[in-house]
């Protein structure tokens, strides 16, 4: 379960970055977190790089933390997502219900019940 908790931690940063449909204008809504976080999930379970960079920002600030090992940048992100693909299943996370708190516009944190 820490596993879980930690990927979905990252999960938020993400999402977070990629500035959720309105984040102009208001904080992005629950069923549109758990949508995102659900996606990213699947797409890393399907272990398909394009599918989980298709879910990360452009932007050049971005940045995760993954299986104890930060990238920043999309490149280097993209680069340590196709490592993990490699990987395909050696590991594989589930969800249930979820919680999620707004911190603002664009911009959520989720964790599993």
């Amino acid at each position: 379960m820490a596993r879980a908790r930690e990927v979905l931690i990252v999960v938020v940063v993400v999402a977070g970055f990629i500035g959720l449909p309105g984040a102009a204008d208001a904080p992005p809504r629950r069923d549109e977190v758990q949508r995102f976080v659900r996606a990213y999930i699947d797409a890393n379970n399907g272990a398909d790089p394009t599918a989980v960079m298709d879910l990360v920002s452009k932007r050049s600030e971005v940045s995760t933390a993954e299986m104890g090992v930060i990238n920043r940048g999309w490149d280097s992100i993209r680069s340590e997502v196709e490592k993990l693909a490699g990987s395909q299943g050696t590991h594989r996370l589930s969800l249930g219900t979820m919680d999620v708190i707004l911190l603002g516009p664009g911009y959520a944190r989720s964790w599993p019940r």
